[in-house]
């Protein structure tokens, strides 16, 4: 009964250890105003994202999509 209760629960460890992935958004182009093709991804200091893309720099503050 021990051994069947050390691999039962050596099992449920290994079930146990798992890691949470961050959740994954797609954009489209419709989304964004942009065309499909991007050439580069950064960060400013003020945590917003600009994307270099063929219609100019795409800016992302993760609510909402400013083009210039």
């Amino acid at each position: 009964m021990k051994v069947l209760t050390a691999i039962l629960f050596l099992l449920l460890s290994k079930l146990l250890q798992s890691q949470e992935l961050p959740p994954i958004q797609r954009f489209t182009a419709s989304n964004y105003s942009g065309d499909n093709q991007n050439w580069m991804v950064s960060q400013g200091s003020n945590n917003y994202i600009y994307i270099a893309n063929n219609k100019g720099l795409l800016e992302f503050n993760g609510a909402e999509w400013n083009t210039y």
